[in-house]
């Protein structure tokens, strides 16, 4: 499947032996247990909802702890109450359907955080319904990839009860182009599961922030958290360096980059301000009263 730029990621590297280094889980607690002042710092919210939408074999309960630390910095953050995320096909009607009366109810845009598997259900939503998504996020959400080319296929056609012929290259190929809203594309420079190169993009309103750490870590990662908190505040600046402690290594490596410039190092830089939002003429991502859904969207 071609990506959004119109290059084809390179796949080679998606092989089973790949996944051991996910076993760096088993570890990383300290790392992130260090980097929980970030958390202290980020920014409370408007109080807007946050669906979060949980990996391939995970539900709810894995996102829990995520939607907790939301709900405290002033968000309304909600499970997609989907059950166990198998993959199943007709979660292409149901989820835009629950987006759409979620911001119905809510009488506002609704922002989406996708982790993995729920990443790429994310980005399908926005498309179909963009004028009830305020935001999408994504976390290691290889979206940029034919699922029936990765390793993982015949774990999720067992599970989801798909063919190859039942997945739509129409389908797959909407889900690689940037919705129509502020994206950004959470990556991990050490997943075992979905590399950065299949699951981060660029356009004129997407942004990227490459961290470290395992696939399986992303959704309690704090650096994540705190991507995630400052973009759904609309503050994508850097993080500061905390005055009295040293960053630890997913900090050290964490790169905030958009279309807008190269770096030395091949990353782009930090965008000055807010990604703009070209699907209307004075919608606002504010949480002011304009991020209010359309009509078409409260069904």
């Amino acid at each position: 499947m071609t990506g959004a730029a119109g290059t084809v990621p390179d796949t080679d590297s998606l092989t089973p032996l790949r996944l051991l280094r996910e076993a760096r889980i088993l570890t990383e607690w300290r790392d992130h247990r260090r980097d929980r002042w970030l958390l202290d710092e980020a920014p409370t919210g408007d109080g807007h909802v946050v669906i979060v939408l949980p990996g391939l074999l995970t539900s709810d309960r894995a996102t829990h702890p995520l939607r907790h630390w939301l709900e405290e910095r002033g968000w309304d953050a909600r499970g997609w109450q989907q059950g166990r995320n198998l993959g199943r096909l007709d979660l292409l009607d149901t989820l835009p359907e629950l987006v759409e009366a979620t911001a119905a109810e809510s009488g506002r845009r609704v922002s989406l955080v996708g982790w993995s598997l729920g990443g790429t259900h994310a980005r399908w939503v926005a498309h179909q319904c963009p004028d009830a998504v305020r935001r999408v996020i994504t976390l290691g959400s290889p979206f940029r990839i034919d699922p029936r080319d990765t390793p993982a296929w015949p774990l999720l056609s067992r599970l989801s009860g798909a063919s190859r012929d039942d997945l739509d290259d129409e389908i797959l190929s909407l889900v690689a182009i940037p919705p129509p809203v502020p994206t950004t594309s959470i990556a991990s420079l050490d997943d075992g599961v979905a590399p950065p190169e299949v699951c981060t993009d660029d356009g004129p309103h997407v942004d990227r922030v490459l961290v470290r750490g395992s696939h399986l870590g992303l959704i309690r990662n704090p650096v994540v958290w705190r991507a995630i908190a400052d973009r759904l505040a609309n503050r994508p600046g850097p993080i500061a360096r905390h005055p009295a402690r040293r960053r630890s290594r997913e900090h050290r490596h964490l790169l905030r980059t958009s279309p807008d410039g190269q770096g030395s190092s091949g990353a782009t830089t930090p965008p000055s301000g807010p990604p703009a939002d070209p699907t209307s003429e004075g919608r606002s991502d504010d949480g002011a009263g304009t991020d209010r859904p359309a009509a078409t969207s409260q069904s």
